[in-house]
């Protein structure tokens, strides 16, 4: 949990995630809260500054409202009061969604199975809170990284045509990210 100070300079940097217009904000929270921690970790900055980059590109910073983060069928949702044509921040929000399936929710641990208990969740062993339920995840999702596409299916022209979105720079991204992490 980030103190009152920490997300003042955060809303600062990232003025989408506190709210708009409040008076009586004081900074005890901004909406970075509410994405589970490890995926913050491993891409919260990073997708934020590439939101932040395309919000100036399109002359909409200043109007850009989120208003719900959370993770959902072990995927990061990323809610918003909606942007101009031609604007690229759902593009982003897809793929840290896309990649945020395979990146532990605790740690941030890169190219991890998704857990499934009646709930789904992407956990590595360390976080995983039954290890045995862990290796049978682990062995059904054999391999379980990170895409290196984002693909969707999209109506263009009268017909469903089949899209897909190069990712592999930003999974890799990740990846040394956390081997940094942890290497020291």
């Amino acid at each position: 949990m980030r103190t009152p100070e920490e997300n003042k300079e955060l809303v600062r940097k990232y003025p989408f995630l506190g709210p708009r217009d409040d008076p009586d904000y004081d900074y005890t929270w901004t909406w970075a809260d509410d994405m589970p921690e490890g995926w913050w970790i491993a891409f919260g900055d990073m997708m934020c500054d590439e939101i932040k980059k395309e919000l100036v590109r399109c002359h909409f910073l200043d109007e850009y409202e989120v208003v719900q983060v959370k993770e959902k069928y072990a995927m990061l949702r990323w809610y918003d009061n909606g942007i101009p044509e031609g604007c690229k921040v759902w593009d982003i929000i897809e793929k840290y969604s896309n990649l945020s399936e395979n990146i532990c929710g605790v740690c941030g641990k890169p190219d991890v199975p998704i857990m499934t208990w009646g709930w789904n969740f992407p956990l590595c062993e360390e976080h995983a809170w039954d290890k045995d339920e862990y290796r049978e995840c682990a062995e059904k999702q054999n391999p379980h990284k990170m895409s290196d596409y984002r693909r969707w299916s999209q109506y263009k022209n009268d017909e469903w045509v089949k899209c897909e979105e190069y990712i592999g720079d930003t999974a890799n991204k990740i990846r040394r990210a956390y081997a940094d992490r942890i290497n020291g």
